[in-house]
């Protein structure tokens, strides 16, 4: 009995979720052309990667139920994801550089700038590092690395910056994290600041320190981060400090005394790309399982990610129609621009087909670019090795070329203090094996000689 009410009970949850679904898609109807407009593209073109990585469910969850609230979220978010990525916002959202993100793009979050790990307490912990950004990007606010994260974590973040010495780029106040929030599922638990302690270098960390206190402030509509800024007398003093917090050194980059680097790091990226390769970047949230899970994952979204996907092919027919029946429309209108939308979709993805071979061949040009310079290099020192062995072929024995060279050192005139140098000059010729070492020592020896003369006759001259 208790079995048939909990099936009756997800059957009613289903029914309940599919009808709030068609209510998101009429909502979107209700939108103006120009905020939609990317949606609809989206769901004619590439269905299947709107239905992957933007469920509707997700966005009725963030928005507390509400279809119209829902849509304007998930208008908003395509919106912006073709506003961001431009030729590539139709691609999966993954860092294969066969995705959204570009080869240079890819570069920038390998850099390992953000960092992910999980919080028992804090849940996910977003560490933000802007020392490790690559100086190519410094003139970037890299939007596009962010919308990534955003987009396959879809859960609460608390947001790290860590403030240390190093070239960084010029932190500025943009529009770019009010557009993220508004338009994905992400969401902001908590921010702090944590600033490295560095002997001698206090005063630059202050006023590091405090320029990011207010960006981030101005940037995530925060009042005051004032008692959210962590500082101590020296590294055990701010570990102790954010322990206090509910953090411990596992969650912790290695500047403030924690265990988080680029090993850490590296290992995420594995892994993410793991879950690409295998389920094209489906959001982290509801992909991971068990051990995973817990360590990428914060607590109020692993319910969910321990719930395995439903059938993709049984979604599409109901969570995402191709295209929905306006209000009025004929039937054999409605067929009509159905099968125009078939052509126009097989014509995009062939483009999007086309994008990718072009990005990749792009990326191998510019690898054929650097292994051409670099074996432009290795033959240049094997033409001067070569050149080194042919000379020493033709020279005549070490002992001989040393008597000889010596001798017309000894016969310049120089001063009694010379002696002592010719001696030093003498002693190291003799214990090298090179030919040429023993020539580039005297010639060094008879320049020395010579500026002393110079020197004397001009004294004389005086």
């Amino acid at each position: 009995k208790h079995g048939t009410n909990n099936s009756k009970k997800h059957e009613m949850n289903s029914s309940r979720l599919h009808e709030l679904e068609k209510q998101v898609q009429e909502s979107m109807l209700l939108l103006s052309p120009g905020l939609s407009e990317a949606y609809d593209s989206a769901v004619e073109i590439v269905p299947e990667v709107v239905q992957q990585e933007t469920r509707i469910a997700d966005f009725l969850d963030r928005e507390n139920g509400d279809p119209l609230q829902a849509a304007t979220r998930l208008a908003r978010y395509w919106k912006l994801r073709r506003a961001l990525f431009g030729n590539r916002w139709l691609l999966a959202m993954t860092q294969t550089a066969s995705g959204a993100l570009d080869p240079r793009e890819v570069e920038v979050l390998r850099s390992g700038f953000i960092k992910i790990v999980h919080s028992e307490v804090h849940g996910v912990v977003y560490i933000v590092d802007p020392v490790l950004l690559p100086k190519s990007s410094f003139s970037q606010n890299q939007p596009q690395v962010h919308f990534y994260l955003a987009t396959i974590l879809s859960c609460e973040v608390t947001v790290l910056f860590l403030v240390r010495s190093g070239e960084r780029p010029r932190i500025i106040v943009h529009n770019h994290c009010k557009d993220l929030l508004e338009s994905t599922l992400l969401r902001v638990k908590d921010v702090l600041i944590v600033q490295a302690h560095e002997e001698g270098r206090e005063h630059l960390l202050d006023y590091l320190g405090f320029e990011q206190q207010r960006v981030a402030e101005t940037n995530l509509n925060i009042s005051s981060l004032e008692n959210n800024y962590i500082v101590g007398q020296s590294m055990d003093q701010t570990l102790r400090l954010l322990e206090d917090r509910g953090f411990d050194k596992n969650t912790l980059p290695t500047e403030v005394g924690g265990t988080v680097d680029m090993s850490t790091f590296n290992d995420w990226v594995r892994m993410r790309l793991s879950i690409e390769d295998s389920t094209s970047a489906e959001a982290i949230t509801r992909n991971l399982m068990g051990r995973v899970a817990q360590s990428v994952l914060s607590t109020t979204s692993q319910d969910q990610a321990l719930v395995l996907p439903a059938d993709s092919t049984q979604q599409r027919g109901s969570l995402y129609p191709v295209l929905v029946q306006r209000q009025g429309e004929s039937d054999k209108d409605f067929q009509k621009r159905k099968n125009a939308s078939y052509v126009r979709r097989n014509y995009h993805r062939q483009r999007l087909s086309v994008l990718v071979l072009e990005g990749e061949t792009e990326q191998c040009q510019r690898l054929n670019n650097i292994l051409k310079a670099e074996n432009q290099k290795l033959q240049d020192l094997l033409a001067q090795a070569e050149e080194l062995v042919s000379n020493l072929d033709k020279k005549p024995p070490a002992h001989e070329s040393s008597n000889e060279q010596v001798t017309e050192v000894t016969n310049l005139p120089v001063d009694d203090n010379d002696d002592n140098d010719d001696d030093d000059v003498k002693d190291d010729t003799s214990s090298s094996s090179f030919a040429s070492v023993l020539v580039e020592a005297t010639e060094a020896a008879i320049e020395v000689v010579e500026e002393e003369q110079e020197d004397e006759e001009a004294k004389a001259e005086t």
